[in-house]
């Protein structure tokens, strides 16, 4: 390699010192992609590629280690040991611009490394990049940094040129390395079409001898805790990111700032809260996340696992730390092997087997015979403080597509343990530096601060109705004769198993069929779960199995999802082919994905327009406009029926008259009889007789019109509106509005059309009823929420709405 001396001889540029920018208050959103995403792999590629670049980067590490201790006994095996971790190669990529014009460029993301740096021209040796290298003669806001700074004394292996200029060098063990001047410029961030953040005096290295691999980028981004990191160097000390699946195309998101919290994740409150570790410093190599591993668990089992294997060595080898640079994760041997006896014996009868096409060591033959049920179960880490971080199958296990092999995911190692990105998938993670805590709780990351609009693809789109009060998803079959013969007799399309490769039967032994609550379930000798459900008036029955949905038009995101493949065996779903659960049990589509938080805002029925079902962080009332302000109730748990969301209504006015509701008649019992309950798939209001009897009476008093002398089905009191034409003939009654009053002081204020309905042309009806069925339960009905937005925040059982123009939404 070349003298970086010669380095800094090509390079002109004005000497001046570099300071620490700050974006505390603020922060911004990145997308990052894998860097494989785009290389058109077959799956068994990518997770060859990712087993050996994780092998290639530990292998490397050693290497290094021993070759610094060799030939320059100054240096210890274990300061090299932090020279090539500080400086290790990324997994995913992020796009950025750099000086003034900003020249776009991507570069390598990695919570092990700090430096930031490029390729900068005129190059002694450079690697190949997709985007020009960096001209520094061509930016005015390009800067020195001086050797008197701090920043230059941060590096590895500090150096000063002509007793000024600070140089680095960083080695990459065979795989690349890089040399040139640390500077400092003004880096910008987002999208071209987004919101951009530009911070100056950003330090970073100018990099003019380079070897190696990019993996298709120009440099490298660094997040570790040196001082030399972006997110040290930014200042509010935090950033959060969600890594989708490498073998997905969807982005991953990487927030910093103000942005990067956990509070407006996708995640449920049932069995999946925000959990946070302490962050430890490993003197030795104290850029890297480590963290104090208690444990591991399979399933309900606490493996026998001494503690100590999981410490910090006294010389700074051992412990446990997390790297998004990492493919797959580092078990230390005595763990790993652990873990192998645990799963040898959990998935008996099948035997295990060394998958030597990918190079992992512990596998199965995949799927089991028919004769067999297996179910591979959770994997759990147990941390200091209490934080449990559940790993599921799909992020410890992988089927080698060549064998059908199913395999762990990890590689015995003989000393560290290193958590990598395989087993982050779907998973938010936080690293707040500043109170030095990891957090983290599962989320659908191709879902994470988006919002989709309900459009539902098996196969072929087809319409599900949005049900608040209901948990499975299900969807009308070719699974039997009389769903054949619905789909020949006009029906909606009806969804085919045989014509999609991703179609599966759940077994008996599984989550959905073991937690799921029927009117009827049994398991078939084919071990399948069937089940009869019942929807008031309509009954379905079917066989759970799994699929892959596709939500969303212009941008659709695919979900593996567990649903009922059957068919209506009474009642009709009104052109719909199906029903979406929103409920808080485990079947639905809240729980399955475990969505925190989601809001939908229903235009009126006859408008005939499109009404928004928004999920995470897109769910938030205050992002568009209202036309009253907005207000939060609880959303009440019922100690017995646990699928409808209940809030506390305890009382209703008509205008500015408060009705004598008694608030008992209301109230959830101890039985969990009674309450009230927000459902969409509800059209009018029901009320308990004492409240009906109240509101019927006080509009009896205020509507000035004949009472019709017909009955109307569903509508116990219409009233014959004055001889205009049916379009105008109701908005020419004035009534006062109707208020439900909550606990807390919240109030929904009920328009007109948001009570009073014209199912008839010359009649209005009261779109409220009478609860009959003794349950003692009322009912706030889809035609009370038109024009509503509403809320549904399930981690923090909070109900919120506010009057809205849906359609502007």
């Amino acid at each position: 390699m070349a003298s970086p001396v010669l380095v800094l001889a090509l390079v002109a540029a004005t000497l001046l010192p570099a300071s620490h920018c700050s974006v505390s208050g603020v922060g911004f959103q990145l997308k990052l992609r894998h860097v494989d995403a785009h290389g058109s792999y077959t799956k068994l590629e990518l997770v060859t590629r990712a087993i050996r670049r994780s092998r290639a980067r530990v292998a490397a590490l050693q290497a290094i280690a021993a070759a610094a201790a060799t030939v320059a006994p100054v240096v210890d095996p274990i300061t090299a040991a932090r020279i090539l971790v500080a400086a290790s190669q990324g997994e995913y990529l992020m796009d950025l611009a750099i000086g003034t014009p900003p020249l776009r460029y991507t570069a390598m993301v990695d919570t092990g490394s700090d430096l930031i740096w490029t390729q900068c021209a005129p190059c002694v040796l450079c690697a190949d990049q997709p985007t020009p290298y960096f001209r520094p003669a061509r930016s005015a806001t390009y800067r020195l940094v001086p050797c008197r700074s701090p920043l230059c004394a941060a590096l590895p292996y500090p150096a000063c040129f002509q007793r000024s200029v600070c140089v680095y060098q960083y080695y990459y063990g065979d795989e690349a390395s890089t040399a040139g001047v640390l500077a400092s410029e003004t880096f910008t961030f987002g999208a071209a079409n987004s919101s951009k953040v530009m911070v100056s005096d950003v330090a970073f290295g100018c990099g003019n001898i380079n070897s190696g691999q990019l993996a298709n980028s120009s440099g490298m981004v660094g997040l570790g805790r040196g001082p030399l990191s972006l997110v040290s160097q930014l200042g509010p000390s935090r950033f959060s990111y969600c890594l989708t699946s490498f073998l997905s195309p969807e982005p991953s998101r990487l927030n910093f700032g103000v942005f990067a919290t956990l509070n407006g994740t996708n995640a449920s409150s049932s069995g999946s809260p925000v959990q946070s570790t302490p962050l430890v410093v490993n003197a030795a190599l104290p850029s890297l996340y480590f963290m104090s591993l208690k444990g591991i668990s399979l399933g309900q089992k606490r493996l026998p696992i001494d503690p100590l294997v999981f410490a910090i060595n006294d010389d700074g080898t051992g412990g446990v730390f997390i790297d998004s640079g990492t493919s797959l994760t580092w078990l230390q041997q005595d763990a790993y092997d652990a873990v192998r006896r645990e799963l040898v014996s959990v998935l008996r009868p099948l035997p295990p087997a060394n998958d030597t096409e990918i190079g992992l060591e512990t596998c199965f033959p995949w799927p089991p015979p028919p004769s067999v049920a297996v179910t591979v179960p959770d994997m759990e880490l147990h941390f200091d403080g209490g934080a449990n971080m559940t790993v599921p199958p799909e992020n410890y296990m992988l089927i080698d597509g060549a064998t059908g092999f199913l395999c762990l995911a990890m590689i015995r190692s003989g000393d560290a343990t290193i958590i990598g990105n395989y087993q982050q998938q779907n998973m938010h993670i936080l690293y707040d530096i500043a109170n030095s805590l990891l957090s983290f709780v599962p989320a659908p990351c191709n879902i994470v601060d988006q919002g989709h609009s309900l459009t539902v693809g098996i196969v072929q789109p087809r319409k599900l109705i949005v049900d608040t009060g209901s948990d499975l998803i299900w969807t009308q079959c070719k699974l039997s004769s009389s769903t054949a013969a619905a789909a020949r007799h006009g029906s909606p399309p009806v969804y085919d198993p045989g014509e999609s490769s991703t179609f599966a039967f759940l077994p008996c032994s599984d989550r959905l069929c073991q937690e799921g609550q029927f009117s009827f379930k049994n398991c078939t000798s084919k071990n399948r779960c069937v089940y009869e459900d019942v929807y008031g008036s309509a009954a379905a029955v079917g066989v759970l199995a799994s699929e892959t949905f596709t939500f969303g038009a212009r941008r659709a995101v695919s979900l593996r999802l567990g649903f009922g493949c059957g068919a209506l065996s009474a009642g009709s779903l009104i052109g719909a082919t199906g029903i979406l659960g929103l409920s808080p049990e485990s079947l639905s589509l809240i729980t399955q994905l475990k969505i925190q938080r989601f809001s939908y805002c229903l235009t009126p029925f006859a408008d005939k327009k499109t009404s928004p079902l928004l999920f995470g962080a897109m769910a938030d009332l205050s992002r568009h406009k209202t036309t009253r302000p907005i207000q939060t109730t609880a959303i009440v748990s019922n100690p017995v029926e646990t699928v409808y969301y209940y809030v506390p209504l305890v009382g209703i006015s008509l205008g500015h008259k408060r009705l004598a509701v008694p608030a008992a008649s209301l109230a959830m019992r101890p039985d969990g009889g009674g309450g009230t309950i927000v459902d969409s798939g509800s059209t009018v209001a029901y009320l308990v007789e004492a409240a009906f009897e109240a509101v019927k009476e006080a509009v009896m008093d205020v509507v000035r019109l004949p009472v019709a002398n017909r009955t109307v089905e569903d509508y116990e009191l219409c009233f014959v509106l004055p001889r205009r034409t049916a379009a105008a003939a109701m908005e020419a009654v004035q009534v006062p509005p109707l208020v439900l009053h909550f606990d807390g002081g919240a109030a929904m204020v009920l328009p007109r059309d948001n009570y009073f309905q014209e199912p008839r042309a010359g009649l209005m009806c009261l779109a409220v009823g009478k609860t009959t069925d003794g349950s003692g339960v009322s009912i706030i009905g889809n035609v009370q929420q038109q024009n509503m937005h509403v809320l549904f925040d399930v981690q923090h059982h909070k109900f919120s709405f506010a009057p809205t123009q849906c359609d502007q939404i």
